[in-house]
């Protein structure tokens, strides 16, 4: 007599028992292996649904894998009743249950010290996977789940500092009005900005004063290099910052320098 030989590696509960159904079903007569993984809940599941079937089955180990070794029913003895879903994986010839194999806890089988779980007369329903759909689980399958929500974009980066060294883009009163409408458009998120070299001759510049003391009002702190400041700013006068710490910054490229 031949065996129905299932690899049931990598599989979920459901997923296994629809095939082992689908087996059961189309060869009823024929003795079932079931090689499988580790998995304890599929285990106890995979017995469970033999047991309620009539198949006595028993669960023993096998390498690095485990083994459940189920018997063919009596010729003649109506299958599951259940509609087919798979079909077996392959034949080899069959030599029996072994001697040695235990039947498994809970079983209800002989030897087991435990009551059935779904046999007649065991008091005990049969369950199948919570969730699954399958009959006697007392669960309806488990809905999809939703998708997704689309992840939040990554905040904009955070602004440099700026250090300004010259009083003019370029030569003549062009190169003076660009510099002007540059800090006249300053994003305020900019954390401060650093008058150095020659950009301290803004100081002297009564509208580039104006436009230096409205960045303060807008919440940018306005600096002076302590080493290039010529002579004092009078009340009002801007914070003084030693040049080490701007050159660290230009260093490290942690500061625009215009």
């Amino acid at each position: 007599m031949d065996i129905l030989t299932l690899e049931l590696f990598d599989v979920t509960v459901s997923g296994a028992l629809r095939e082992i159904s689908r087996a059961v079903d189309d060869h009823p007569e024929l003795p079932l292996r079931i090689l499988l993984g580790g998995d304890e809940m599929l285990h106890h599941n995979i017995l469970r649904f033999l047991e309620r079937h009539g198949r006595a089955p028993r669960l023993r180990t096998e390498g690095g894998h485990w083994r459940i070794d189920a018997a063919g029913l009596p010729s003649g003895q109506p299958g599951s009743g259940h509609p087919g879903f798979a079909r077996p994986v392959a034949a080899i010839p069959w030599a029996g249950l072994p001697e040695s194999a235990t039947p498994y806890p809970g079983s209800g089988l002989p030897g087991s010290g435990h009551p059935g779980s779904g046999l007649p007369g065991s008091g005990h329903p049969g369950s199948g996977l919570p969730g699954s759909g399958l009959p006697g689980s007392g669960h309806p399958a488990s809905p999809p789940l939703p998708a997704p929500a689309p992840a939040a974009p990554p905040p904009p980066p955070a602004r440099l500092p700026i250090l300004l060294t010259r009083s003019a883009l370029g030569q003549g009163g062009a190169g003076r009005r660009g510099l002007l409408g540059i800090l006249r458009e300053l994003d305020p998120g900019v954390p401060w900005l650093c008058l150095a070299l020659d950009a301290v001759e803004l100081l002297e510049d009564p509208q580039a004063v104006r436009l230096l003391e409205d960045l303060r009002k807008r919440g940018i702190e306005v600096r002076v290099s302590r080493e290039s400041q010529l002579f004092p700013t009078g009340d009002g006068a801007f914070e003084l910052m030693e040049d080490s710490q701007w050159q660290r910054l230009a260093g490290r490229g942690e500061i625009i320098v215009l």
